[in-house]
């Protein structure tokens, strides 16, 4: 590493604690089927960057940047396009960034999904995820780690309707509480004061549970000598063009339809604040179909106020967004955005995990049904739950979601809407472990912030229905709702149950 100046790039061992980004200039790329294999290797003696300002730096260094890119570029879509293949890369004078981590968020508002982007005004100028490199070593050992606490970074959503902050509910090693988080948060209470906003310090915290969809593929790490580990569900996204190998995963967040949406990220300090894009998921999968190199929101925030247009958009970009950044980092100019040629294109590692999210919503919308009820469960209660399905749906008559029965071409949408549409949901479980598994979560928690959010009308609640299980010990936040206790052949826990629901759905209904 002696032709990098260490004003930039250092020693992981002496470059902890900082941003952080590995250099590697080998790595091997497996393609299996639909899946993509990475694995990296690394030690406290590896080359990297720790500063941000070292990604342009090393940039600037690599000789022949663009033609190398382009010919790494061919090399890794030639192994990614095959059905099976394996790509080792080695390439001293070209190496690749590890590790970056990003989500890619699905922001459901009222009954349309979309797409959260957050506009980048340098290399790679346009649409952004919420994504960036790692704080130390232990990130860069799980990038999961990454992606979760730069979700929670870089936005910040509010209900000023309802004076809620919206705060992401994850199972993470992160706090709940970093201080860059808190920082924003000050920086963004200030500025909004001025716009006539109330104290948004005062602002009610309301956790929203956040549904990660697994991806296909397998990041392989190895660190010193010790045996590699996997991080198995995620996207890798490889890209020579930024010279990065990121770890994405994507993020289905539901918000209530008078959010707003913040742009949390600091530099030395201060507020990036930059605009935050709300893109039809549907639109987007048409738009990328057809090969677009222009992404033009359906409506964006900034500072705190939703705007619609392109001109109003560039506009705001150009009068109000590039001076502050540039008075902020006074290295910087406009020039670098007048002279690019697609400055509403989407950033590189953003384009490679949309193209292949935006499967997942290219079909055809699919008419979805209503429900009073929703019956939540996991695998190991599936007996039980289809005890309390039948009592439900088939005496009580009640429109009733229950996954093993309801289950339609596209799960993920009827289940939101199913979760939407319920006044009740029944938590069905016989042991506290079955609670804590990952969808089971989601679907309680979602419930449960609609109802203490005001979404939902006040009768309606959650029934924990429990069988061998003692009610204290269950879960937040089935634990705030009476719970009912299932006995084989009681029938008067079933009769309970139809009264508590027929109370939720303010319906009239038979029960035995």
């Amino acid at each position: 590493m002696n032709h990098y100046s260490e004003k930039f790039v250092r020693p992981l061992c002496e470059a902890e604690n900082e941003f952080i980004q590995a250099l590697l200039s080998e790595f091997s790329l497996t393609r299996n089927g639909d899946q993509s294999i990475c694995e990296v290797s690394f030690d406290e003696n590896t080359p990297c960057i720790w500063s941000r300002e070292g990604k342009r730096y090393v940039k600037k260094h690599i000789g022949g940047f663009d033609d190398k890119a382009a010919f790494h570029s061919r090399q890794i879509a030639a192994c990614l396009s095959a059905k099976e293949g394996k790509l080792s890369f080695s390439d001293a004078g070209f190496p690749f960034r590890y590790a970056s981590g990003g989500a890619l968020p699905v922001v459901k508002l009222g009954d349309e999904e979309y797409f959260a982007l957050i506009y980048r005004e340098v290399f790679p100028i346009g649409w952004n995820l919420a994504n960036g490199g790692a704080d130390t070593s232990a990130e860069l050992l799980n990038p999961f780690a990454v992606v979760e606490r730069e979700l929670r970074e870089e936005l910040i959503m509010l209900n000023p309707k309802r004076k809620f902050r919206y705060v992401f509910d994850m199972e993470s090693e992160n706090p709940v509480e970093m201080p860059e988080y808190l920082i924003a948060r000050r920086l963004w209470k200030s500025l909004l004061v001025q716009k006539g906003w109330d104290d948004i310090s005062r602002f009610d915290p309301l956790p929203i549970p956040v549904k990660w969809l697994d991806g296909p593929d397998v990041l392989k790490i190895k660190y010193r000598e010790r045996d590699s580990h996997e991080l198995k569900g995620c996207y890798l996204n490889i890209r020579a063009e930024d010279f990065g190998i990121e770890v994405d995963r994507i993020a289905k967040i539901n918000l209530d339809a008078n959010a707003v949406m913040l742009d949390g990220e600091l530099i030395f300090g201060q507020l990036v604040g930059a605009p935050v894009g709300l893109f039809e998921v549907r639109r987007m999968a048409n738009l990328l179909s057809q090969g677009a190199n222009e992404f033009l929101p359906d409506f964006f925030f900034y500072e705190g106020e939703r705007f619609e247009g392109s001109e109003t958009l560039q506009k705001i970009i150009l009068k109000k967004f590039l001076p502050r950044i540039c008075k902020l980092i006074p290295a910087r100019d406009e020039v670098e955005w007048l002279q690019c040629e697609r400055p509403f294109d989407l950033c590189p590692v953003t384009r490679g995990i949309l193209e292949r999210a935006a499967k997942l919503w290219a079909e055809k919308k699919v008419k979805i049904d209503n429900y009073d009820v929703f019956i939540s469960f996991a695998e190991p209660d599936k007996k039980l739950a289809h005890k309390v399905y039948n009592h439900v749906n088939g005496q009580m008559g009640l429109k009733t979601y229950f996954s093993k029965v309801s289950i339609a071409a596209d799960y993920s949408q009827e289940l939101d809407r199913a979760l939407d549409s319920a006044n009740c949901l029944i938590a069905v479980g016989s042991s506290p472990e079955h609670f804590l598994r990952r969808w089971l979560q989601y679907e309680i928690r979602s419930f449960h912030k609609d109802i203490f959010g005001g979404v939902k009308p006040e009768s309606a609640t959650i029934i924990p229905f429990l069988s061998n299980m003692d009610p204290k010990y269950c879960p937040k936040p089935l634990s705030f709702y009476n719970a009912i206790v299932f006995e084989e052949g009681d029938k008067k826990s079933l009769n309970r149950l139809g009264e508590f629901v027929s109370q939720s759905v303010n319906k009239v209904v038979p029960f035995m």
